[in-house]
C-alpha cells in the first residue's frame, strides 16, 4: 500500500503516478486533508494514459497530485478535515468510460471527517466510486442526505452512517441501492422516516436505528424489504408498535430488537403475522400489560426477552399457541407466573 509520511514540515508540491496491483490500499488518513479534487484527463506523466488526477490539499503540508486512484481496492481517508469532494472532467464521455471499465475501488473510508451534507454529487460525479461496496461515514457531521445521493452506486452492500447528526430520512435518500445489505444509522438524531425511504432496498438484510430519537416507527416502512432479517430499534422513545394486518407471512424478519423504549402494553395485534421471528427483545421498557394470545402468530419464536419491565402477573395465555420446545427461554426478572 501507499502510506504518506506524517510530518509538520511544509514540502514542495509534487506529482506521482500510482500503478500498483489491484490488491493495494491507498491510506491517506490523519494528514489534515482539507480538500480533494478529482480531475479526469490525460495524464501529464504519460500522454497516452487516461486516468484520474487527484489533487490533495493539506494543512501545513502543501499539496500532493497523483494519478491512478481508480486502481486501488481500498481508499482510506479517515480522520481528516474533509467536507466533500470536487470534480472536473476534461475528456469526452467515451474516454471517461474507458477509465472506469477497470475501476476496482472496493472500500471507501471517510470516518472522522467534517462532512455535513451528502450531496447528490458527493460520491456519484465522474463515476469514480461506482464499484465500491463498503462505504464508511462514521463520526462525521452529516445532517442531510440529498435525494439521489447514491444513484449509480449499485454495488454498495454496506453503508455505515453511525454517529452523525441525521434527523430525517426522506423518500429518495437511499434510492437505487438495490444490492444494499446493511444500513447502519446508529447514534444519530433521527425522529422521522418517510414511509417509502427503503422501497428500493430489496436486498436489505440488516437495518439498525439504535440510539436515535424515534417516537414513531411505522411497520409499513419496511413492508417491501422482504429480505430484512434484523431490525434494531433499541434506545429510542417508541411507545407503540403496531403491525395491524400487514402480510408478514411473506416477510423473513427473524430478529427484532426493541429494548430500552417506552412500550407500555402488548396487544394481540401488535405482532400479528410475525411468523418467522426467531428472537425478540422487549426488555427495559415499561410493559405492565400483555393481552392474551399476543404472540400466537410467532410460531418460530425461540427467545423472548421481557427483562426489566413492570409485569406483575403472567399467565400461560400470554404465550398460547407457541411450540413449547421452540420457546427456549423467557427472561422475566419480576412477576408471578400462573
Amino acid at each position: 500500500g501507499l502510506r504518506t509520511p506524517h510530518t509538520t514540515t511544509n514540502v514542495v508540491n509534487f506529482e506521482c503516478m500510482l500503478n500498483f496491483s489491484t490488491s493495494h490500499i491507498l491510506d491517506l488518513s490523519n494528514l489534515g486533508i482539507e480538500s480533494i479534487k478529482f480531475d479526469a484527463h490525460l495524464s501529464a506523466l504519460s500522454s497516452n494514459d487516461l486516468t484520474i488526477r487527484t489533487i490533495i490539499k493539506m494543512k501545513n503540508f502543501g499539496s500532493i497530485i497523483f494519478y491512478g486512484i481508480e486502481k486501488f481496492k481500498s481508499i482510506e481517508l479517515r480522520s481528516n478535515n474533509l467536507t466533500g469532494f470536487e470534480y472536473e472532467n476534461r475528456i469526452d464521455k467515451s474516454d471517461l468510460n474507458l477509465i472506469f471499465n477497470t475501476n476496482i475501488n472496493d472500500h471507501l473510508v471517510l470516518e472522522n471527517n467534517k462532512i455535513s451534507i451528502l450531496k447528490n454529487t458527493t460520491l456519484t460525479a465522474l463515476h469514480i466510486f461506482d464499484k465500491i461496496n463498503h462505504l464508511y461515514l462514521i463520526n462525521n457531521l452529516i445532517e442531510i442526505i440529498e435525494d439521489n445521493s447514491f444513484i449509480g452506486l449499485t454495488n454498495l452492500n454496506i453503508i455505515d452512517l453511525r454517529n452523525n447528526k441525521l434527523e430525517f430520512i426522506t423518500n429518495n435518500a437511499f434510492k437505487g441501492l438495490t444490492n444494499l445489505g446493511r444500513l447502519l444509522l446508529t447514534d444519530n438524531q433521527i425522529k422521522w422516516i418517510h414511509l417509502d425511504a427503503f422501497v428500493d432496498l430489496i436486498n436489505l438484510n440488516t437495518l439498525n436505528f439504535d440510539r436515535n430519537n424515534l417516537q414513531i416507527f411505522d411497520i409499513f416502512t419496511i413492508g417491501k424489504n422482504l429480505n430484512l432479517f434484523e431490525l434494531f430499534l433499541n434506545f429510542n422513545h417508541l411507545d407503540f408498535f403496531e403491525s395491524k394486518s400487514f402480510p408478514f407471512e411473506n416477510h423473513y424478519l427473524g430478529f427484532l430488537r426493541f429494548s430500552f423504549n417506552n412500550l407500555k402494553n402488548i396487544t394481540n395485534k401488535m405482532f400479528k403475522n410475525f411468523r418467522y421471528v426467531n428472537q425478540m427483545a422487549l426488555d427495559s421498557n415499561q410493559i405492565s400489560f400483555i393481552e392474551d394470545f399476543s404472540f400466537i402468530d410467532c410460531k418460530n419464536l425461540r427467545l423472548l426477552d421481557l427483562d426489566n419491565n413492570q409485569l406483575q402477573n403472567i399467565t400461560s395465555n400470554y404465550f398460547r399457541g407457541l411450540d413449547e420446545l421452540k420457546l427456549s427461554l423467557i427472561h422475566i426478572s419480576q412477576g408471578i407466573v400462573r
